[in-house]
């Protein structure tokens, strides 16, 4: 099957990044909005589907997509707030986050677009979406299944990352892993990492982590695992795939997202080359964890299409 575009669905939010040993700076994050901008900078006709706040933060968000070349036309502006986070980095570059966005409208995103129209948009795509995005809609659930599932049966494969945060769901693991458990039926593509997984299900290796995945439903399962070899597990069977060189990260964030956009850059005309995917996703995210903040300067955005397999 031929995709000619990804539909990113998630929560956009400014982000006001404080490094240990540089000046804050303001900018634009959140995983799915993310993995968007890296994928249209790796030649992916991509679409961001969400909501905004008529804020300055929304404005912003709307400019950077722009600027980026990822597709806004499922990006509704809506009366309200655009959620706010920080991020601060130590030495070693690990990262800890506080947020503010119990208001962001981003939770009511469903009803400020039309999911008609957005449905044939779909017909025959790719739908990209993460843990996050199920917290933020956890109150639609329904909808949202009730819309993949429609989107299933006109020929779109849906690709997730895991990305469980214990912080945003406050501990309440029956939920999350409900809400987990659920999108697995509709997975065709799951793009997991083990710390999380361990987190939410406490599985005691990434070949259980794996397996439980895909007894749930998933048809292909990626696990990441930092430096270590991704775990890629389907019908087939299961393989590894090395990180490669080294790299001495100096800011981890983003780096489960720019791995999935790297994977997805190959994974979306090749479905079937999962050991290459791999390998351009480990090659972007070493990019990336090299340099500050979630989205790399546009300097070396220009250089990531170019990197070349081994």
């Amino acid at each position: 099957m031929s995709t000619d575009r990804i539909f990113c669905l998630g929560e956009a939010m400014g982000e006001i990044s404080m490094p240990a040993d540089a000046a804050p700076q303001v900018a634009v994050g959140g995983d799915v909005f993310n993995t968007a901008v890296y994928l249209a900078h790796l030649g992916v006709a991509t679409e961001f589907v969400s909501a905004v706040g008529d804020d300055p933060f929304g404005a912003l968000i709307l400019r950077q997509l722009r600027h980026h070349g990822v597709g806004r036309d499922f990006l509704a502006t809506m009366p309200g707030s655009t959620g706010l986070y920080s991020i601060s980095t130590d030495a070693q570059g690990e990262r800890s986050f506080h947020y503010w966005r119990d208001s962001s409208v981003a939770r009511s995103m469903l009803s400020g677009l039309d999911l008609t129209r957005l449905g044939k948009a779909v017909q025959g795509q790719t739908i990209y979406l993460s843990g996050i995005t199920l917290w933020v809609l956890r109150a639609a659930l329904a909808e949202l299944f009730g819309f993949l599932d429609m989107a299933r049966d006109r020929g779109c494969r849906i690709v997730f990352d895991g990305n469980f945060r214990p912080r945003l769901w406050q501990q309440d693991l029956i939920e999350a892993r409900l809400a987990h458990a659920n999108i697995m039926s509709l997975t065709d593509l799951a793009l997991m990492t083990y710390e999380d997984e361990v987190l939410l299900w406490g599985d005691k290796t990434p070949e259980a982590a794996a397996q439980r995945n895909r007894d749930s439903g998933a048809g292909t399962v990626v696990m990441k695992m930092g430096p270590d070899p991704c775990l890629i597990v389907n019908s087939a069977g299961g393989s590894e795939v090395p990180v490669g060189d080294a790299v001495s990260p100096i800011d981890t964030t983003a780096a489960g997202d720019s791995f999935n956009a790297g994977f997805l850059s190959r994974w979306l005309s090749a479905p079937a080359d999962l050991a290459n995917a791999a390998r351009r996703g480990h090659q972007v995210a070493g990019k990336v964890i090299a340099g500050r903040g979630a989205i790399l300067p546009d300097t070396d955005l220009a250089e990531l299409a170019g990197i070349a397999l081994p």
